[in-house]
């Protein structure tokens, strides 16, 4: 069976590393999902960057202006990017290897 062990979510933050606009939402839907799922472990994981990076992975793509511009798009490639990089991270391997 594949049962979760982890969520992962991304954490707004500013070129310098500080809050963001986004940084008090982000931190209060954590809260909510720690709560609703207790025995998973939820992580934040650094999203900077992604959304420049699923909009050059959309133009590599031929994914057309208007498509590119749908937020909701952007958005999913964004979610992909940051579960490679987590998974690609020293985070994972520590976590995998306990």
């Amino acid at each position: 069976s594949n049962d979760v062990v982890k969520i992962i979510i991304g954490e707004p933050k500013s070129l310098d590393g500080g809050l963001t606009d986004s940084s008090k939402l982000i931190y209060n839907f954590h809260k909510k999902i720690n709560k609703k799922y207790s025995g998973i472990k939820v992580e934040l994981y650094d999203e900077r960057f992604t959304s420049k990076i699923a909009k050059q992975v959309l133009i590599s793509a031929g994914v057309k202006k208007n498509k590119r511009k749908n937020k909701q798009t952007v958005d999913k490639i964004s979610a992909v990017i940051i579960l490679q990089d987590y998974l690609k991270s020293k985070s994972f391997y520590k976590f995998s290897k306990t």
